[in-house]
């Protein structure tokens, strides 16, 4: 009762803030034009034939504390995608819109620093260069926490972890080259569960891309990928390492007219993986496909494909994909999609998503039928409304059980699994110094054990009439379902934040995160579900930052 009562006056109190909004304020400094946020469909018109994919519900991460970003352009395009290890805080990095540049190189770059109670400590540096070839970016970044919930430094109860990641990109009339490469460390402590002290993952990514025109309508496309991953269960007496290799290529020919897009493509995959009794396991893949596009006047884009994938012990499965989509009026756009699909969880990606989970025996091959619908809808100038469901049949995907006594959440086959999923958000912007927006996500028929029944993310952000001032609100609960059919509510995660900025490039923010953690010491938030004999370990619960950025 006493954790219903706290989230329902949190609804009443941010659900309250749009009254205030609304009314009219003078003397907020020079006149803005009233123009809300756009939030556009996420690429409904990229076609990634037999991509492949994990099977996971799309409910929204818990969200850490957002720390605001002076308006200063950064190139959009050049954007890190950061990949956080287990318990990390994601402070949201640098974005921005890029002026069109004529001639010359242009560098842009941004530096952040924080520290925080529970010795947390946050470092970043990205820089950016465009302009004149080649474009690249590069990025720096460390994270450090340590003392979860009551528990004192040095128990066990820690996380870290850095990044270096860089990008380059150049291009032509006729071509187009791009490579990327990353490299992730982290480590997290085993919160004195199980025999180890911690778990050390580190993952090197790469990928280059090639694009080849022709003067005809011919073009020439080509992908490299790898993954070399080792993660190391920390044994006092005897450590624990394991090791995944990940190799991905394609190649593909189109042929385009207009309007009309033909193409013919094919892909081989290896994974090698090596466990902790130093068990040697290695699978590959070969596919081949055919896609055909057609770009209607009406804004309408079909896309179709079909091919052949052999998977080991499945031997062959014929995916395809059928889906059209497009701007259906000047405020209404629809995107709807079926198909099967190949489901593809190497060692490396299972790491990276479950914290401290077994390796399978083998490598994790399955099929998925799926249909999807999503749509984004501007309501009024000042509204903006998108949802999108998925309903998914799979075979031979997989479940997270419980942590075990050797230090490890269990894996489980599951032969088939039927799942509908549905995200609803709505945003609400008055006028420029208001922005609020709500999120509803479900899970529903199956899902994984770790996954909650349904979630509730709040948000509402204010502004000084300069923009140079404000604060963020944030408020994420996840809902799960347990072994007795009850539904068991997360202690609300509620963030505030507010920033100011010293000059045009300088910005200070203090936050505080997990603020009713002060009220329910007793039950502290776990990182998977509700029930702490399956699943023990606890996030970091309250803590109070304190950063600085600088842009340049």
């Amino acid at each position: 009762m006493k954790r219903t009562t706290i989230f329902f006056t949190i609804l009443l109190i941010m659900g309250g803030a749009s009254s205030y909004a609304e009314e009219p304020r003078s003397g907020d400094g020079p006149a803005q034009p009233e123009q809300p946020e756009i939030i556009l469909p996420t690429e409904v018109f990229e076609i990634e034939a037999f991509t492949v994919e994990t099977v996971s519900a799309p409910l929204p991460q818990v969200s850490e504390i957002r720390i605001p970003v002076l308006p200063v352009p950064l190139p959009e395009s050049g954007e890190l995608q950061i990949t956080e290890a287990a318990l990390a805080i994601d402070p949201v990095a640098p974005t921005g819109t890029v002026p069109a540049v004529q001639g010359g190189s242009s560098v842009f770059s941004t530096a952040q620093v924080g520290f925080g109670s529970r010795n947390w400590l946050f470092g970043d540096l990205s820089v950016f260069a465009f302009g004149t070839e080649p474009r690249l970016s590069f990025e720096f970044r460390h994270e450090s926490l340590d003392g979860y919930g009551e528990n004192d430094p040095g128990k066990g109860y820690f996380s870290g972890s850095d990044r270096i990641a860089g990008s380059l990109d150049f291009s032509n009339e006729m071509t187009d080259l791009g490579a990327t490469v990353s490299f992730d460390s982290g480590r997290t402590g085993f919160q004195g569960q199980g025999p180890f002290l911690s778990l050390d993952q580190r993952f090197t990514r790469g990928e280059a891309e090639f694009l080849q025109e022709t003067e005809g309508p011919v073009s020439f496309g080509s992908r490299i990928g790898f993954s070399d991953a080792d993660r190391v269960f920390t044994d006092p007496s005897e450590p624990r390492p394991e090791k995944s290799l990940d190799l991905d290529v394609d190649g593909r020919v189109m042929l385009g007219f207009d309007r009309v897009e033909l193409s013919l493509g094919t892909r081989y995959t290896f994974d090698r993986t090596v466990d902790r009794t130093e068990t040697a396991r290695q699978s590959q893949t070969v596919s081949g496909d055919i896609t055909f596009d057609v770009a209607f006047d009406n804004g309408l884009l079909l896309d179709t494909a079909a091919g052949v994938a052999w998977m080991p012990g499945r031997g062959y499965v014929i995916p395809f994909t059928f889906g059209i989509g497009g701007t259906v009026s000047d405020r209404l756009s629809l995107d709807f999609r079926t198909g099967q699909d190949v489901l593809r969880d190497n060692a490396a990606s299972l790491w990276d998503s479950v914290f401290a989970i077994q390796t399978p025996s083998e490598m994790v091959w399955g099929s998925e039928w799926f249909g999807s619908i999503s749509a984004t809808w501007f309501a009024r100038p000042d509204t903006t409304v998108s949802g999108a469901g998925r309903f998914s049949y799979s075979r031979d995907t997989y479940d997270v059980g419980p942590f075990t006594s050797e230090g490890m959440h269990e894996i489980r086959h599951v032969s088939e699994r039927t799942m509908v999923t549905s995200n609803l958000r709505a945003v609400y912007s008055p006028r420029p110094q208001f922005r609020a927006s709500a999120e509803l996500s479900l899970n529903l028929i199956e899902r994984r054990t770790i996954d909650p029944l349904f979630a509730l993310g709040l948000e509402t952000e204010f502004l000084t009439g300069n923009g140079l001032s404000g604060m963020i609100v944030t408020m994420d609960s996840p809902f799960f379902l347990t072994g007795t059919a009850e539904i068991t509510p997360v202690m609300p995660d509620l963030g505030i934040t507010g920033f100011y900025a010293l000059t045009d490039t300088i910005q200070l923010s203090l936050g505080v995160r997990d603020l009713l953690d002060l009220i329910d010491r007793e039950n502290p938030r776990y990182l998977y579900g509700t029930d702490p004999q399956s699943y023990p370990l606890i996030q970091p619960g309250f803590r109070a930052t304190v950063s600085a950025q600088l842009s340049l």
